[in-house]
């Protein structure tokens, strides 16, 4: 398993472009005019098959969320190995590979992009604004976004005991990860205009899915939930036969919507595929994979933000938030990746199988 997950970004784009070539598939790269820590250039990279059967599409995409990268890239190169080890199991549906849809994030082991965004918070449709935040964010700030450097002895689990007793935390939670559009520096920032990725998907989404009007769409994501279990979560509206469906090809696992009017949260990726796959049926489920403690995980995400900003860039204590973050995200734990692997290739092929008799 641990040939799958690549040391830096670097080495896990040239691996999915050479599985890629491997299979015959078709490459485009869009560069996002930023570099890497080793003066690389960082791109979106698109991998295409045209199938047999081109009125289906199957989806996969990784690293929105930066850091995320590591284990999605894995489960993009570990499908291609079976594809190519076995033939027979190769679909026959057009397929769509897409390869770190935050390159910067993942080159340089931060959830968000070179601007700080949260692009899973960004992808704002032209009804809506890059406006707001939760109500009581403004009372929690000073607490997940310190202006100094971090601290070994600054925990931030005993820091929310006063806003949890007050607000509940049900509500605490939502107002932290909900998104927030008035802090610059802070966590989940969802930023004030559409970043390149907005650009790059609503151009060229529906050339990149041709012919085909039946589509799942499969985004990798790790963070949130049990350990080495997974969840799928949507932010767009599925319909009764949609989730029937869903029900019935991935049996038991916890299908969710997580964007609502009561969630305040918008920008997510589902929601603005959807409306840019125009009048395909169209499915775009968040694979998300659980590693440690939502508290352990936010307080890796804030020592790295405080790291960026407000530390020295080239100090040990950098160093260690960065290589921290990228142990909550992607896990260096030998069964933890066996079985998150294991797990991202059933529900791979059951999309797969799903398709070819949805109806």
């Amino acid at each position: 398993m641990d040939a799958f997950f690549s040391k830096n970004y670097a080495i896990a784009r040239e691996h999915f472009k050479q599985s890629a070539q491997n299979l015959g598939m078709s490459l485009e790269n869009f560069p996002i005019g930023q570099f890497g820590p080793n003066g690389e250039m960082l791109s979106i990279d698109i991998a295409i098959q045209s199938g047999s059967m081109p009125n289906q599409a199957l989806l996969i995409s990784s690293g929105l969320h930066g850091v995320e990268g590591f284990f999605g890239s894995a489960v993009q190169l570990a499908v291609m190995k079976q594809w190519q080890d076995d033939p027979h199991l190769r679909p026959t549906q057009r397929l769509i590979l897409i390869h770190a849809l935050n390159p910067y994030g993942f080159a340089w082991r931060r959830r968000a992009n070179e601007d700080n965004v949260d692009l899973n918070r960004n992808l704002i449709l032209s009804c809506e604004s890059f406006h707001g935040s939760p109500a009581i964010y403004k009372d929690i700030d000073h607490i997940l976004n310190p202006k100094r450097p971090p601290s070994r002895w600054d925990w931030i689990n005993f820091r929310l005991i006063c806003p949890t007793a007050k607000h509940g935390q049900a509500i605490l939670e939502q107002a932290i990860t909900a998104g927030q559009y008035d802090y610059p520096q802070g966590l989940f920032y969802g930023g004030t205009e559409p970043s390149y990725l907005s650009k790059i998907l609503s151009d060229n989404l529906d050339r990149w899915l041709g012919l085909s009007q039946k589509v799942i769409h499969l985004d990798f994501h790790t963070g949130l939930g049990a350990w080495a279990t997974y969840k799928l979560l949507f932010d767009h509206p599925l319909s009764d036969n949609q989730y029937a469906w869903l029900k019935s090809y991935f049996g038991t696992v916890s299908v969710e919507a997580i964007s609502d009017e009561q969630s305040g949260w918008k920008g997510g990726l589902g929601h603005f595929c959807k409306t840019y796959a125009k009048d395909r049926d169209y499915i775009c489920a968040l694979a998300e994979f659980g590693t440690y403690k939502g508290l352990q995980v936010l307080a890796g995400l804030r020592a790295e933000n405080q790291s960026y900003f407000w530390g020295n860039s080239n100090s040990s204590r950098t160093e260690y938030t960065r290589q921290r973050l990228v142990e909550l995200f992607c896990p260096k734990s030998a069964s933890w990746r066996k079985d998150s692997i294991r797990q991202a290739i059933t529900l791979v092929d059951q999309a797969i199988n799903g398709l070819s008799t949805k109806s």
